[in-house]
């Protein structure tokens, strides 16, 4: 009986051990329900669209956009819950873009075209878009079959209606996605975008009186209170900025990226403007904050895909689903490198007759020089390129610029700086040989449409711009070595020459001491001297950040861009030429002899 009992004791035990797994299985919450949303950008491309370099009429071997294209398919097709976002500087740079906005009607412009079948979902605008004007602007973008963004810029009654109606400060882009179920699910997605309010330097006569723009940190964090309020699930900052580099002033408002990952509720950041590559390229490691392993800015997931389609940026946001809505969870980011040898081939054959059309653009003959125009050497001596650059400027206020009569006694001088120069002995750099040049080697010995200003400064504001320049140089432990002194981080556009001064560099010095024996007309300038310098629009409204050149130094303005100016001029010659050689104005002393 005792076994009976003990039996029956058993049974009763192991039904209730039974009974418990069950009802413990049934009070088990299910796997939370995920959703994973990939977010695909692009930024700067410059009007780099095809892999072909129109100034030396070859492939070079670069990535473009076509190169892009090829790695956004295949992260399209690794998952389906993505959406795809440009973020400026897109239609300016490139003999292409410059062909398109010159073809551009209302059948539409070539890139804007490429974008549509490429399926972007929004834009942002870059201070590069501002550059042709807002009628030509509006021109490019009037066939975008996506949304235009620009948090901190308003229009005023004067900009064209059709542009004001167009660009938003934000968007809400709604879109069915699947979640881990399997199960199609609604996302809201908000995507806000800013601009530097530069461009109202940079491009202040295109521009006045018919743009407002405000600070970009302000502007965003209105349009995140806004998104809020419309119940958007997921917020994307799109900045066409970057972040401070350590000479920047502590007010800047250009770079503001570290200031917009710490406003609250920030989902993730696509970034861009200074053409650098984050994470994983170390172009931020001086910034604490910035994390280049796992791709975030204080915290949030942040992407920069580079320049003319070298990266593309991929966040990937992993979603859970709560009562409210969606949370992020989790994140990915990487910037995806495009391969020169992989491109979009359809895309490529659609930008064809583009192409063809932009080869016969650049190859329009435009006058004739009896020297070699180079950059070869110009981080280091006075050169050929500049120099013409600097000719022209001269002739071009002395035919067509009524300089203010009260100047008329003040020295004029004219200040340029190298584009593709070579900042070593290996470094590629542009050079127009003798002979026959034509309109696309003009556009690239100058690449950007900036017009030609006049600003007037003192002997001593006149030392301190020069001696900003100086920074283009390192103090060199091997002075037998030029290259050596040349500082590599300082762009070729950042090192100006000014000519009609005669001056030397002693890279030796601290920086504000390198620049001795300033002369004009071999007579020393002092510091209350007074002087009127040509110099292009970028700079003279506060481009590169140099001394007394912020605007408020202009005492006049042309209406014609640089790239018409050189050519004006060197038509300017008969049949033999552009004749002129280097002057030597100023040298760079790395010894006693300064």
């Amino acid at each position: 009986m005792n076994g009976g009992i003990r039996s029956s004791g058993w049974a009763i035990c192991i039904a209730a051990l039974l009974t418990m797994a069950a009802c413990t299985d049934a009070a088990a919450p299910a796997d939370p329900t995920t959703l994973t949303v990939r977010i695909l950008h692009t930024s700067d491309i410059h009007g780099k669209l095809t892999g072909y370099n129109y100034f030396s009429a070859r492939d070079d071997g670069q990535p473009s956009l076509v190169h892009a294209a090829a790695v956004i398919a295949k992260a399209r097709a690794q998952q389906a819950n993505t959406i795809l976002i440009d973020n400026g500087d897109l239609i300016q740079g490139d003999p292409l873009a410059d062909w398109a906005i010159s073809a551009a009607d209302e059948n539409g412009h070539a890139i804007i075209t490429a974008l549509n079948s490429l399926r972007y979902d929004v834009a942002n605008l870059g201070n590069h878009e501002f550059n042709f004007g807002l009628d030509n602007l509006y021109l490019a973008y009037q066939q975008a079959q996506f949304p235009l963004l620009s948090s901190n810029i308003a229009f005023t009654d004067s900009a064209p209606l059709a542009l004001r109606e167009r660009v938003q400060p934000w968007v809400m882009l709604q879109r069915d996605f699947v979640d881990s179920a399997g199960q199609s699910r609604l996302l809201k997605i908000a995507v806000i975008g800013v601009v530097p309010p530069q461009i109202m330097q940079w491009d202040a006569k295109l521009l006045i009186d018919r743009v407002i723009a405000s600070d970009m940190v302000s502007a965003t964090a209105k349009g995140i209170a806004e998104a809020r309020a419309a119940n958007a699930d997921v917020i994307i900052i799109a900045a066409h900025s970057g972040l401070p580099r350590p000479t920047h002033g502590a007010n800047n408002t250009e770079q503001v990226v570290d200031k917009l990952a710490q406003l609250e509720h920030v989902d993730a950041i696509v970034f861009g403007h200074q053409h650098q590559v984050f994470p994983g390229a170390g172009s931020y490691t001086h910034i604490s904050a910035a994390d280049d392993q796992r791709g975030t800015i204080y915290g949030v997931p942040a992407v920069s895909p580079g320049y003319g389609g070298s990266h593309v940026g991929q966040i990937d946001l992993t979603l859970e689903a709560v009562n409210d809505g969606w949370k992020v969870v989790d994140f990915s980011v990487q910037a995806l490198a495009s391969d020169a040898k992989q491109l979009d081939t359809q895309l490529l054959q659609q930008l064809q007759q583009a192409h063809n059309a932009t080869q016969q653009y650049v190859q329009q003959p435009v006058g004739v020089t009896q020297q070699p125009l180079s950059y070869a050497t110009a981080r280091l001596a006075p050169s050929s390129g500049v120099q013409f650059v600097q000719r022209a400027q001269l002739w071009y206020a002395q035919q067509r610029m009524q300089l203010p009569a009260q100047y008329a006694d003040l020295p004029l001088l004219s200040a340029a700086a190298p584009f593709d120069a070579a900042a070593d002995s290996n470094e590629a750099y542009t050079e127009i040989s003798a002979g026959q040049v034509s309109l696309g080697q003009i556009a690239d010995l100058y690449r950007y449409p900036n017009s030609l200003d006049v600003v007037k400064l003192s002997g001593q504001q006149l030392k301190d711009w020069l001696e900003a320049s100086a920074n283009a140089f390192v103090s060199s432990e091997n002075p037998k070595q030029p290259w050596s002194w040349v500082n590599g981080s300082v762009p070729h556009y950042n090192f100006d020459h000014v000519m009609g001064l005669s001056y030397r560099i002693d890279p030796r010095q601290p920086i504000g001491q390198r620049i001795t024996h300033l002369h004009v007309k071999e007579q020393a300038v002092s510091a209350d001297q007074q002087f009127l310098v040509l110099v292009n629009s970028y700079r003279s409204s506060g481009g590169g950040g140099f001394p007394h050149l912020d605007g408020s130094t202009i005492v006049l303005q042309s209406p014609d861009q640089l790239p018409d100016i050189l050519r004006w001029y060197l038509s300017s010659f008969d049949a033999a030429g552009y004749p002129h050689e280097i002057i030597e104005h100023w040298s760079l002393c790395p010894d006693d002899n300064c």
